[in-house]
């Protein structure tokens, strides 16, 4: 059986996530950040696709569940 690749697994972790009611913005800044350990929100935007602005705006959002 092959592997998955790092982009096949943030997808389907993301989609998990947005079962779960994450929007697509804070279900891959989640993923990515999970990644990283720890960054900034440049950081998040040059491992993904998410926008700098707008991993400020999920991040904000993953806060509030905690």
């Amino acid at each position: 059986m092959a592997e998955k690749s790092t982009e096949q697994l943030e997808y389907e972790c993301a989609n998990l996530l947005k079962e779960l009611g994450f929007s697509e913005y804070e279900a891959y800044t989640f993923v990515y950040l999970l990644q990283l350990g720890t960054g900034t929100a440049k950081d998040v935007a040059e491992i993904g696709d998410v926008p700098r602005t707008r991993v400020y705006d999920a991040v904000d959002a993953l806060h509030e569940l905690d």
